[in-house]
């Protein structure tokens, strides 16, 4: 399994059972398309953001970080140019989400695509369980922010 690399965040040390940082290296080459097992790779993070967020008390949380992190890690591996997606997951005073991949990354999806698109949707998605969503790592990656409490007036 080519999940690389799994660490708590460095610049966490002192709340190491509130953040999770790991490095996936992708196994087919940049471009082509994703191997058997890289397509099983936003699967097995997300059953460890699950496993975290239990594990922080966090099970409502769940469903929405589940959807950000296949979303992100999908996207990175799809349309990256190089070999490792970063995934970082920590607790402050929101859930923060961070993927980073090796290439340029943008943001479209303000409103849905087309009833007849075969792609899309996934930033679309993301903005709408995130409480926040902008680019990082010089246009890298992705961070997520997402609320700890719902608002008073969520179902």
């Amino acid at each position: 399994m080519p999940l690389s690399t799994v660490s708590p965040c460095p610049s966490q040390l002192p709340a190491l059972e509130r953040a999770f940082e790991c490095s996936y290296s992708r196994t087919a080459l940049p471009g082509r398309p994703l191997s058997a097992d890289d397509a099983r790779s936003p699967g097995r993070i997300r059953r460890i953001v699950r496993a975290l967020l239990r594990k922080w008390g966090l099970e409502e949380l769940i469903d929405a970080a589940e959807l950000v992190v296949t979303e992100l890690i999908t996207n990175a591996l799809a349309h990256g140019r190089g070999p490792d997606v970063v995934v970082r997951v920590e607790v402050g005073s929101r859930l923060v989400i961070e993927v980073i991949g090796s290439g340029p990354v943008t943001l479209e999806g303000e409103s849905p695509p087309g009833d007849l698109a075969e792609s899309g949707r996934g930033v679309f998605l993301v903005r709408a369980v995130a409480a926040d969503v902008r680019l990082t790592a010089g246009g890298r990656g992705v961070r997520c922010e997402l609320d700890l409490e719902k608002p008073e007036d969520a179902p």
